[in-house]
């Protein structure tokens, strides 16, 4: 996990407002990608560049994963459960 994505955790973790199954569901975003929650994305990056792998560790993984992969000229299809994940990838494309 990144740092980003353990500040956020810890953050939905101490927040007694939060339900549990609320709390569930944006752990399960935040293992994804922590820019799948409302307020995580620093508006001052930029919409293009590493940070988008950087801040997730299983975006790191399908950073690596995908430029080993094109290296070799091999195609890719990536799916997902979450469409704003797509949207995430997109930019990284």
């Amino acid at each position: 996990m990144s740092h980003l994505q353990i500040k956020t955790a810890v953050k939905i973790l101490s927040d007694p407002t939060i339900s549990n199954n609320k709390k569930y569901h944006l752990l399960r975003k935040n293992c994804h990608h922590p820019y799948l929650i409302n307020g995580c994305e620093d508006d001052s990056l930029p919409v293009y560049g590493e940070h988008i792998y950087e801040n997730s560790g299983k975006m790191s993984v399908f950073h690596k994963l995908v430029t080993k992969l094109i290296n070799e000229e091999h195609k890719i299809l990536a799916f997902t459960f979450h469409k704003n994940l797509l949207d995430i990838i997109e930019d990284y494309c």
